[in-house]
């Protein structure tokens, strides 16, 4: 997969944009570059880039940098300050800006800190999942699959499979999963855990939940479902 980053230079700063496209090109990441902020700010809506590296002589004007932190999902921003302006650096980094380094710096550790910027820009962009074997769990949107399968949960029934998912490997008696239930659940009948146990091996398989005599319930071990189930491993 490759990966976009975003260059704002100057032409004092046009030989480090070419030497940084070259080594993020060995990278698999793509660099365009722009030499205005109105231009910067057009190319971010046209594009998903990653990262955005300032590269410009001069300090960008505050207006860009803070619309830049304020973009939900925004890009990772990389400054590059002339000389060995340590307190330059630290002043950007406590600003907010994501990396900050002198123009000195070498090409390919600037192409490295590029694609580890975008690395972290992907991870905070994608939806945080757990995963047990075929069975996938998207807290944002309640969103569970099985065996590649989207299946409808109600809401407890999700907080109630997310608890077990959390602590896989451990046996949940019957008031730790009480107690993992939202507030709309408490105060009913005793046998409420059982009844979502039920519900969801029916919508999802038989086998995924185990009861374990005298002790709870905890979860099948993900290998149970054999190739099925490793080839949903992430």
């Amino acid at each position: 997969m490759t990966h976009q980053a975003l260059l704002l230079d100057s032409p004092a700063t046009a030989a480090l944009g070419d030497a940084l496209r070259a080594a993020l090109a060995a990278r698999a990441l793509l660099l365009d570059s722009v030499r205005s902020a109105s231009a910067l700010l057009q190319a971010l809506d046209r594009g998903a880039h990653e990262v955005v590296v300032l590269a410009q002589a001069h300090s960008p004007p505050d207006e860009l940098f803070d619309t830049l932190l304020g973009l939900q999902d925004g890009p990772s921003v990389i400054v590059v300050l002339p000389g060995h302006d340590a307190a330059g650096r630290t002043a950007w980094l406590d600003r907010g800006a994501d990396d900050a380094v002198g123009a000195d710096v070498d090409v390919g550790e600037l192409a490295a800190r590029v694609q580890a910027a975008a690395r972290r820009t992907l991870t905070r962009r994608q939806p945080r999942r757990w995963l047990h074997g075929p069975l996938v769990l998207t807290p944002e949107g309640r969103r569970v699959s099985w065996m590649d399968r989207e299946v409808a949960l109600t809401v407890t029934e999700f907080e109630l499979l997310a608890h077990l998912v959390r602590g896989a490997r451990q046996t949940h008696s019957r008031e730790d999963l009480q107690a993992a239930l939202s507030a709309r659940a408490q105060g009913g009948a005793s046998n409420l855990v059982a009844v979502h146990v039920h519900s969801l091996r029916r919508k999802l398989h038989p086998r995924l939940i185990r009861s374990v005599r005298g002790l709870g319930y905890r979860l099948a071990d993900p290998d149970a479902w054999g190739a099925a189930a490793n080839s949903r491993r992430v």
